[in-house]
């Protein structure tokens, strides 16, 4: 309790668990000091030397009283039935005793006659072996319902009841043997222990050979006291020829006499019983108490403080050092730029807004400023004064494709540029929802051939230069659709209609006619975005430019964070966001 100030008390609560594997298994070990000799060893391994004697002093007081308490079980239930026995004989004895002084006042009768004296004594005696031949079938009774129960710790030894039957007594010593090793080794083994199922298998076995043997001793004692009884009633008839004063002494004499002799028989087993509990003692005992020895386990606290401060440091750099080998995703814009074989146009930051519709409701934010530099750095791609069709796709959903669809075509529209936003993923055709417009017939309509004409799926919104095509609703081949005559046809009719033509596409790692747009369009924009994109998608989109030859392809990384846009040597320019007036770098191309 070092270092704890005064009226402190720290308690450690242990789960059983716990303080078994403490005391027990390698800490604990029990060994012979001899090989001849009948004397073990305890020795336990613990911080706490004067604890540790503590424990295997109490542990051997234990043991002992234990193997007493299971010799005393034996005896105890004897005393107890014998109890249970002498309780109804006594009742019955004051009742003869009463009954007989009642009788010999009222008659003045104090002797009986030779004859019924002769009849008395016969009587007596066929009447007390009688009640001892029952009193045997009781216990055989109960012995049996011990057995079938399974309640070995009840059964009472014949012998302390007087039952000589030498088999029976051997048979009930074996069984008790067997139950008191069994429930020693359950202190420290299992039910499925090898050992405590042989131990099993040889109860049920002695417990079986009982039964049959109790069975035998039960009939025979049901025989003699079939026999007893046709030998008391034939001497009842030579009793009915007394004159009816001396039948009735008689009678009165034989029931008190009778339960005097078994109560009797009855409290010399008992004080039989009492003597061999009083006179029981372990056959074990402690030739020496447990000693402390050595000295308590010191600890090392410097050690242990450079051990943790070790761990402390080697722990986060492996966890990190792991994080960073299986993270894929793509983080740093330079190494993906260096890595992509088409330039990047821009780097969009991370949208905090609820709403897609962010270039239109705060044009003086970061995230307008970065789609004006990609509206500069597409200007160098196709000229300003030249009609411009634009597809925007990703590998997977949740890239921010749609994201930047709606605000390229949307910084375009402040420009007072004529633009048009085409919904082409009819898989999702809620992706267009921020424009709060009516009509949800859309592109899908027009493709199947439900729309006529192409103005009944433009739709105007708040700003008069940008209309809107959903996607309509989902038909049953959105990847046909996109590639069939009447999608070019479309595409051809809106560029002559308007300055700016933008198409948000399917994912291409999704939906594979989505190329079949490529066709169409003067560049595909495709959008990558920081922290979610794996790093293969770079390979896929090189795959595009290389082996499939569409060379007007070029790439955007959406969602990067403040950090990144950081860039020294480029014009800054002030944006406003939440309110707030910030500074961003915008690179221009």
């Amino acid at each position: 309790m070092k270092n704890i100030p005064e009226g402190e008390v720290l308690i450690l609560l242990r789960t059983k668990g716990s303080l078994l594997s403490e005391y027990t298994g390698d800490n604990f070990q029990v060994f012979a000091v001899e090989q001849v000799a009948s004397v073990l060893g305890l020795m336990l391994n613990t911080s706490h030397p004067q604890k540790g004697a503590d424990y295997l002093n109490t542990l051997m007081e234990v043991f002992l009283d234990m193997e007493l308490e299971e010799k005393n079980r034996m005896a105890r239930n004897t005393v107890e039935f014998i109890d249970s026995q002498i309780a109804g004989v006594s009742d019955t004895l004051s009742y003869f005793e009463n009954n007989l002084q009642s009788f010999r006042s009222s008659n003045r009768t104090y002797d009986i006659a030779a004859e019924s004296n002769t009849v008395f004594q016969q009587i007596t005696s066929l009447e007390a072996e009688l009640a001892r031949e029952r009193f045997n079938k009781d216990y055989f009774e109960e012995l049996k319902s011990y057995l079938q129960n399974g309640n070995f710790e009840q059964i009472i030894a014949p012998s302390g009841l007087g039952i000589s039957d030498p088999t029976l007594n051997s048979l009930i010593s074996s069984l008790i043997s067997l139950q008191s090793e069994r429930s020693n080794l359950l202190f420290s083994q299992t039910e499925a222990s090898p050992r405590v199922r042989e131990l099993n298998r040889k109860i049920q076995d002695a417990s079986s050979s009982i039964l049959e043997l109790i069975r035998n001793l039960s009939n025979s004692a049901q025989m003699k006291i079939n026999d007893l009884e046709i030998r008391i009633n034939s001497i009842n008839r030579q009793f009915s020829r007394l004159p009816s004063t001396e039948q009735n002494l008689v009678r009165i004499q034989r029931g008190r006499n009778l339960n005097e002799s078994i109560y009797n028989y009855l409290q010399q087993r008992r004080a039989e019983a009492a003597i061999a509990m009083a006179s029981n003692f372990a056959a074990n005992k402690i030739v020496e108490y447990a000693q402390a020895s050595g000295n308590p386990i010191k600890v090392k606290q410097q050690a242990i403080y450079l051990i943790f401060l070790v761990i402390g440091f080697i722990v986060p750099v492996v966890i990190i050092g792991f994080i960073v080998i299986i993270d894929n995703r793509v983080k740093d814009p330079k190494e993906l730029e260096s890595l992509l074989s088409m330039p990047l146009l821009a780097k969009i930051p991370q949208n905090k807004a609820d709403s897609s519709l962010v270039v239109l409701r705060e044009p003086r934010s970061a995230i307008a400023e970065s789609f004006r530099a990609l509206k500069t750095n597409i200007s160098f791609v196709v000229p300003m004064d030249q009609k411009l069709a634009v597809a925007v796709s990703s590998t997977l959903a949740g890239e921010g494709k749609t994201f930047t669809a709606i605000n390229l075509a949307s910084i375009y529209a402040l420009n007072q540029k004529k633009a048009i936003l085409v919904s082409c993923d009819m898989f999702k055709p809620n992706a267009m929802r921020d424009f709060e417009l009516k009509s949800k017939i859309g592109l899908s309509n027009y493709l199947s051939q439900q729309v006529d004409s192409e103005s009944d799926i433009i739709q105007k919104t708040e700003n008069p230069f940008l209309d809107i095509i959903y996607a309509g609703v989902i038909p049953p081949n959105p990847s046909d659709l996109l590639g069939s005559y009447r999608f070019a046809s479309l595409v051809k009719d809106l560029k002559l209609r308007y300055d700016v033509v933008v198409l948000d596409t399917p994912p291409v790692g999704l939906i594979s006619q989505s190329l079949e747009v490529a066709k169409h369009v003067d560049m595909i924009l495709f959008v990558l975005r920081q922290n979610f994109s794996e790093m293969s998608f770079i390979e896929d989109i090189n795959d595009l430019k290389t082996k499939k030859g569409i060379q007007h392809l070029y790439a955007i990384l959406n969602g990067v964070s403040a950090k990144d846009l950081a860039y020294k040597g480029y014009n800054y320019g002030y944006y406003e966001e939440s309110g707030k007036k910030k500074k961003i770098a915008s690179k221009r191309t």
